[in-house]
């Protein structure tokens, strides 16, 4: 609604778009994933599925795993 100070009035239209926020961490369906392979096995062996969702929508839930250590 939109007034003006001699008091006429009229309506109109408004679209609002709602962009979404980076605010959700990503969540894995466990709390520890454990693995192990023989020194001399064959390499590109599967391990383990990892697996893991993020609330937001895209691009903000796009996940990337990364090994950053290992023992």
């Amino acid at each position: 609604l939109a007034r003006d100070g001699g008091g006429e009035e009229t309506t109109g239209r408004v679209r609002v778009n709602v962009l979404d926020v980076n605010d959700n961490a990503p969540l894995f369906q466990k709390d520890a994933y454990v693995g192990s392979v023989r020194e001399n096995e064959p390499t590109a062996q599967s391990l383990a599925r990892i697996k893991a969702t993020d609330d937001d929508s895209p691009p903000n839930n796009l996940l990337t795993y990364t090994i950053t250590s290992a023992s």
